[in-house]
């Protein structure tokens, strides 16, 4: 956060060209995310984030050309547990003037039966710090937060912050709660729309895309 910074600041972050670019039909071009990210830059938003390298080879090119030219937002990148994925990030935010690493962890263990809660505590505090060696901010992102069991959720949250996370994201991956119990899942671990960094208050709104199949509703993967 930035040292002027006022406790109330609502951070803003811009994930068109990474998230975006998933949507269907959407393909945009180097030079289209470079005059996208000036015109952001311009807006004064204050993240951008770029892609997806360690998935996506392209993304690595683009994180770095767009590094090179934007000075004032902080340019982010997505990244799994997988320390050659947060590697691979890292390398590409070389250039930036501003950079942030966005690690993201599948919370839902009914989904991770080959691995137990500790182990999983410990893939979370383990690439966190991993991350935090090549960039002072770190965002930590749990995948699917809405099924993960609440108590883990929360015990989750709290390695993160402890290993040097400096925003927590709790998303709703899949667009699966309704707001009343949406803020019940905010409330659990002190907020989770609202995500502090550095004392900064950041929201983040994130979709998720469901398309209907042979009558049958079939949640679309979009990493976050």
């Amino acid at each position: 956060m930035d040292k002027k910074s006022s406790p109330d600041k609502i951070i803003i972050l811009d994930t068109t060209m990474r998230d975006g670019e998933l949507t269907p039909g959407v393909k945009m071009t180097l030079q289209d995310k470079l005059q996208l990210a000036q015109l952001l830059e311009a807006m004064q938003v204050d993240v951008i984030e770029v892609g997806y390298p360690g998935v996506f080879p392209k993304d690595f090119e683009e994180i770095i050309a767009i590094s090179k030219v934007i000075k004032k937002s902080i340019i982010c990148g997505l990244a799994g547990s997988k320390s050659e994925e947060i590697l691979c990030l890292a390398q590409s935010l070389k250039p930036a003037a501003r950079a942030r690493i966005n690690l993201y962890t599948p919370v839902n263990l009914q989904q991770n039966s080959e691995i137990d809660q500790q182990q999983l505590l410990e893939v979370i505090g383990e690439s966190i710090s991993l991350a935090r060696n090549y960039c002072p901010d770190v965002e930590w992102s749990a995948f699917a937060a809405p099924r993960s069991q609440p108590d883990f959720l929360c015990k989750a949250v709290e390695v993160a912050i402890n290993s040097g996370a400096t925003t927590i994201s709790i998303p709703d991956t899949f667009g699966s709660l309704v707001p009343r119990s949406r803020g019940a899942e905010e409330q659990r671990c002190g907020g989770a729309e609202v995500r502090r960094s550095g004392g900064a208050e950041e929201r983040r709104s994130r979709g998720a895309e469901v398309q209907r199949s042979r009558g049958a509703e079939e949640e679309e993967y979009n990493f976050l």
